[in-house]
């Protein structure tokens, strides 16, 4: 809602009333597992869920695939998707976070550690 309101409504139209919801979503990953060896230049398909427990809905899913430096959108809401081919080999940290419909923003909380071979 933004704090802002229309100077004058139209017929049959009531004033806007602002979200009470103060909880940010949480999210999970399901795949890759934890642990995964995955080859360079071989795309690998990230899933997950995501819930709003606040008494919203899941507005959006980031996945990082670089320990939180970068985001990018994921495909989906309460069930997600994002593909990723890795570029370069060693250790690398996916991260995952959502966002509801009232702009709270999850601390980036699921992880899952692979390894790019």
């Amino acid at each position: 809602d933004m704090s802002v309101q229309p100077v004058t409504l139209q017929s049959g139209m009531v004033p806007a009333t602002a979200s009470s919801d103060g909880t940010a979503p949480s999210s999970s990953i399901a795949a890759p597992a934890d642990g995964a060896n995955i080859a360079v230049g071989s795309p690998v398909a990230i899933s997950g869920t995501a819930a709003d427990t606040g008494g919203g809905v899941v507005g959006a899913v980031e996945v990082s695939t670089d320990g939180g430096t970068t985001w990018r959108p994921a495909t989906g809401r309460e069930d997600w998707t994002y593909s990723w081919t890795p570029e370069s080999s060693g250790a690398t940290t996916i991260r995952v976070r959502a966002a509801d419909d009232s702009g709270n923003l999850e601390a980036p909380g699921a992880t899952v550690s692979v390894t790019v071979n």
